[in-house]
């Protein structure tokens, strides 16, 4: 049941970090989301890595996630092996089917 007066859906970014390689998962990016709306939130994460040096992108696929009011989640993403050198790392959290969009930006060295 959701009370007649809740319709926020809102997630926010609470950090971007890298995590350090292990051998069953390789380097991986953690992305913390928090549910800020009043309202469960569906969303799609997005990651993408971009050469600081030539430009060119490297999109991973999106993961949906459902969070409740007030929860955090982190949403994991593997960074691909080929990936060396300055990257910027970009996030966009598509929250349910309005234009509703974050984005979250962080400076990688992989």
């Amino acid at each position: 049941y959701t009370p007649p007066g809740n319709n926020v859906q809102d997630l926010e970014f609470i950090a971007i970090d890298t995590i350090s390689a292990t051998k069953e998962t390789g380097r991986r990016i953690a992305v913390k989301v928090k549910n800020t709306g009043n309202v469960i939130s569906d969303a799609s994460v997005e990651f993408e890595f971009i050469n600081k040096t030539t430009g060119e992108g490297n999109k991973l696929n999106p993961i949906a996630i459902s969070t409740m009011p007030g929860s955090s989640q982190i949403i994991y993403f593997d960074i691909p092996a080929n990936l060396k050198g300055a990257y910027k790392g970009v996030s966009i959290i598509r929250i349910g089917d309005t234009s509703n969009v974050k984005v979250g930006e962080k400076n990688l060295d992989l």
